[in-house]
């Protein structure tokens, strides 16, 4: 069987050249409106919270619930 040579690949047409580059507008600088400085606004402190025994419920329910090791003796099944 013969092999059929491709055929010879044509040469790519050069591009076409650019167009010349359009002058740019000349822009007249438009004046930038200062801003008005906004006032800051004071925070207020917020109360201190006394000493843990005197935390509400919710809070010290948070830090003395279950210890997490007892957590992880359960899960291991023994």
């Amino acid at each position: 069987m013969s092999r059929v040579s491709p055929p010879p690949a044509r040469p790519s047409p050069p591009p076409p050249s650019p167009p010349p580059p359009a002058p740019a507008p000349t822009l007249t600088p438009t004046p930038t409106p200062t801003p008005t400085p906004t006032p800051t606004p004071t925070l207020t402190p917020a109360p201190t919270q006394g000493p843990a025994s005197e935390a509400p419920d919710t809070v010290q329910r948070l830090h003395t619930g279950p210890a997490y090791p007892l957590a992880i003796e359960v899960s291991a099944g023994e």
